[in-house]
């Protein structure tokens, strides 16, 4: 006598699904049947994250907008996500087994046909689902009370390179007019030239550990970008991967946070300095005092430089 293994094979498949779905239905509409109990479990999981929603998002406006560079909306954003994940990963706890056991609700379970944890999934898949059509009122009464910030465009370059510790720098490392990753650890620098996975393609020491990097053409007609260290008020700029610092000036002071760019349009980064929301530019690379003066931004911004249009100088950005 033969038998169809493949047949018994989809037959098993067919029947776990049929419960499945018929489980997780039924958890749904006694879900809805007891609405008020499903609610009152939604809002106790909801009120930790809404209280720390009030209390971070009252602290960054008090301080201008954002804390440590984030910003009230990205904390609104983040604590709204917040009462939803909290409500999904929370489905069942130790106690719950100890009472189950207690009471003899797991020994008649492991009597059945299938193996108990196959009912809490279903059960929980369906109540879940209940979670999210009650959660989004209040998701969207939060949304309107706090403004949050949220972007879910997916990325369009997405790679892994370096170490999280590590300082990340981007420069156009061979002069292809492409810009490249680069890392720099400790006094090590850990330079790739495509925006990809994969090792470095040229490691060099340069600068001591607590030195901020910084990264630009230096002099006129340089095709590929140079490294640069700033240490305390003092700028180390490198025209080659090796060998000491070509130019060596003091700007700034040591507490400021520092950019670079080319601030004038003539093709040779210079130095900028920020101090608290006023940017301090000046035009060549050496000591002196700036030749630009503004303000912009809030003093917990995070600070970016670029040209934002093409054939323009170097600007300044704020991310907020």
């Amino acid at each position: 006598m033969s038998v169809d293994v493949s047949a018994v094979e989809e037959g098993r498949f067919r029947s776990y699904l049929d419960y499945y779905l018929t489980r997780a239905r039924t958890q749904i509409q006694s879900n809805f049947q007891y609405r008020v109990a499903t609610y009152m479990w939604l809002v106790g999981m909801l009120a930790e994250p809404i209280v720390y929603l009030v209390v971070w998002t009252t602290i960054s406006d008090q301080q201008g907008g954002s804390v440590q560079g984030i910003t009230t909306g990205e904390f609104a954003a983040y604590y709204i996500v917040w009462t939803l994940v909290r409500n999904m990963n929370i489905v069942f706890t130790p106690y719950g087994w100890e009472w189950r056991i207690r009471e003899g609700e797991l020994s008649a379970a492991l009597l059945r046909p299938l193996h108990p944890i196959h009912d809490d999934i279903a059960g929980f898949a369906g109540w879940k689902v209940v979670t999210i059509i009650l959660w989004l009122p209040i998701a969207a009464v939060l949304w309107i009370a706090f403004d949050p910030s949220i972007d879910i465009r997916a990325a369009e370059i997405a790679f892994v390179y370096g170490d999280p510790q590590d300082y990340i720098i981007v420069g156009d490392w061979d002069g292809d007019g492409k810009d490249g990753i680069g890392i720099v650890r400790g006094n090590t620098w850990y330079l790739r030239n495509s925006l990809t996975s994969g090792p470095a393609e040229m490691t060099f020491s340069f600068g001591n550990p607590l030195d901020r990097p910084v990264v630009g053409k230096w002099r006129k007609g340089q095709k590929a970008d140079s490294v640069g260290v700033v240490r305390g008020s003092t700028w180390y700029l490198r025209n080659n991967a090796t060998g000491l610092a070509d130019i060596v000036f003091d700007y700034g002071d040591p507490n400021d946070k520092v950019l670079v760019g080319d601030w004038d349009g003539d093709g040779v980064d210079t130095p900028c300095v920020v101090r608290g929301t006023t940017f301090y530019v000046r035009n060549s690379n050496s000591s002196g005092v700036a030749d630009a003066t503004f303000s912009y931004g809030d003093s917990g911004d995070l600070l970016l430089a670029g040209k934002w249009r093409q054939g323009a100088p170097t600007g300044p950005g704020v991310a907020r």
